[in-house]
């Protein structure tokens, strides 16, 4: 597998599984982002995003790659 599409799938994953259990899961790791609008990974969810992402690859590589990326974006 690719690590795109490891990335595509484990986000595949991670969503439907969230939108699946909902509720207090949902609300554990997801919260909102004043500063885009949007959502992000509370770090309980990013936990879950990266099982879920070295489940798939089997890869420490690709879930390092991962965690910097994520971390990054936090920091802006």
């Amino acid at each position: 597998m690719t690590e795109d599409k490891a990335f595509q799938t484990a986000d595949k994953i991670y969503w439907d599984l969230l939108d699946t259990l909902g509720g207090d899961l949902f609300n554990k790791c997801v919260v909102n982002d004043p500063e885009t609008d949007g959502t992000k990974n509370t770090e309980l969810g990013s936990e879950l995003f990266e099982t879920i992402l070295s489940t798939l690859t089997d890869d420490e590589d690709i879930e390092l790659t991962y965690n910097q990326e994520h971390k990054e974006s936090e920091q802006e």
